[in-house]
């Protein structure tokens, strides 16, 4: 099975990077094998402080009922230490309010879940990256990345056109990540100057790149244990004209445990400079991304968060539609849950955002 990326040690470090406590616990069986991984962070929202486990706890096949209980009233427990006024959670088991009965445990109503972007995405769009939609003569990773392509809008492959015939130096980076992030925090601020939208601080990406430069284990070795810093699988796709940088992405490989289940791959970071827009660098970095992505062995090219009418931005919208040029799919993340600790704010919490 797949550990998101958010519920790894690696991931907390990033939110430790600007100041955000966090914690990380794993519980195990009666045979010491590892049966739930809890991450999650205390956040400070305008009523009080939250403690947020994105996109988890994650449970593993082996785990108990019982066992679950433990998870949950390890949450609670936590967050009332931290005097939050309501832990949020993520793991759409559709049973997790049954199974902890020492707390109020609410499903909130949809439009209460925050669109400041807080809390990861509730929707992402995604691009498969395995069974070919049609047979062709080549090898099935030809057959895959053609059919891939073909289901491009025709903007898309316009513009990844484009970029060939304009010779545009494109690279994939794997290592030495560092030699990258002045390049990358240049991007960022211009990209974020122009969309009117708040980046992380400058020390929240240095601690991206940091973790990146840890070398990873081995997929062979995700299952024996996560313990330890292993380190992220990730790589950068960096496109550049006349010598100057002018797209670049950041993708992050989803650690897996066991053998079900292939790798996805998360387009978690990126941005674009204005020089020559026009040459179709967007496309182009997202197109090699996608392409090493299946190189390495991912099944899955996760977007990220977009824009569906009921979730996310509206300021998303210029984002989404950019993704969905790509072909893919719309993917909900389930529900989310939160434990009341201070039931009073909470409820002014809930309220607040109903109205809003």
């Amino acid at each position: 099975m797949q550990i998101p990326f958010t519920q790894t040690k690696e991931y907390l470090g990033w939110q430790e990077s600007v100041g955000n406590k966090t914690f990380y616990k794993e519980f195990f069986d009666i045979k010491e094998n590892i049966a739930a991984i809890c991450a999650s962070v205390v956040l400070e929202l305008k009523i009080g402080k939250v403690l947020y486990c994105p996109f988890g706890p994650v449970f593993f096949e082996q785990i108990t009922n019982e066992q679950k209980k433990e998870v949950f009233k390890y949450l609670r427990d936590l967050g009332s230490n931290e005097n939050c006024i309501f832990v949020r959670f993520e793991n759409d088991t559709q049973v997790a309010p049954v199974l902890y009965t020492g707390a109020t445990c609410v499903s909130p109503p949809i439009k209460t879940y925050s669109k400041e972007g807080i809390f990861q995405p509730r929707v992402e769009w995604c691009l498969d990256l395995t069974s070919p939609p049609t047979p062709l003569l080549r090898g099935e990773q030809a057959q895959v990345l053609e059919n891939i392509y073909n289901s491009f809008s025709k903007n898309c492959k316009y513009s990844i056109r484009r970029s060939e015939k304009e010779n545009m130096e494109v690279s994939v980076v794997t290592e030495n990540f560092e030699n990258y992030l002045s390049d990358f925090l240049k991007i960022m601020h211009e990209t974020g100057e122009r969309n009117g939208f708040i980046n992380h601080e400058d020390k929240y990406f240095v601690k991206v790149f940091e973790s990146l430069n840890i070398p990873p284990d081995p997929p062979s070795k995700w299952g024996e244990s996560t313990q330890g810093q292993v380190g992220l699988r990730g790589f950068l796709v960096l496109s550049k004209i006349d010598e100057v940088v002018v797209n670049m992405a950041v993708i992050i490989l989803n650690k897996k445990i066991g053998e079900s289940g292939g790798l996805t791959a998360n387009y978690v970071f990126g941005g674009s400079r204005e020089y020559k827009r026009e040459f179709g660098a967007t496309f182009r970095t997202q197109w090699e991304a996608i392409k090493q992505a299946k190189q390495m062995g991912a099944t899955v090219y996760n977007f990220g968060g977009i824009n569906n009418g009921v979730f996310g931005k509206s300021s998303l919208q210029g984002v989404t539609n950019f993704k969905k040029q790509f072909g893919g799919y719309e993917k909900f993340n389930g529900y989310f849950y939160d434990i009341s600790i201070q039931k009073f704010k909470y409820f002014l919490y809930i309220i607040y955002k109903l109205i809003k």
